[in-house]
């Protein structure tokens, strides 16, 4: 009988072995889920400070007047009153598709966040069984 038992010890021993690097793998991925969060969320940080300046120096330049009486009139301060416009127009097209990108960004780190606590799920789950 004593073979059973310690047949019964090493297969206990071995399904421990299991489980402990099944945990191992698992906070691996917990490791590079958490590096690419932190580049999402780098990226994120960046792209709304580019955005902020962006919105800044396209206020500054909506501020500016080309028609001045007595100083710039005419055709070229009409084309370049469009120029201006047509300027603003698309740095605010830009401004808001870089506002979509940040959200889109914020929404894959709330993604990583939950798949970051699946995986904690997952290795209490596992722990559980020893």
């Amino acid at each position: 009988m004593g073979n059973f038992f310690d047949l019964d010890a090493w297969r206990e021993q071995q399904r421990i072995a299991g489980i402990n690097r099944k945990i191992t793998d698992l906070q691996g991925d917990i490791e590079d889920y958490e590096t690419a969060k932190q580049e999402v969320e780098t990226a994120k940080t960046d792209c709304g400070s580019e955005k902020d300046a962006w919105q800044e120096t396209s206020g500054k330049m909506s501020d500016r007047q080309v028609k001045k009486t007595g100083t710039f009139e005419g055709e070229m301060a009409e084309s370049l009153e469009g120029y201006i416009s047509d300027a603003e127009e698309e740095n605010s097209t830009a401004i808001g598709k870089v506002e979509s990108l940040v959200s889109c960004l914020e929404t894959q780190i709330d993604a990583i966040d939950t798949r970051i606590s699946e995986l904690n799920s997952e290795i209490i789950s596992l722990r559980n069984q020893i």
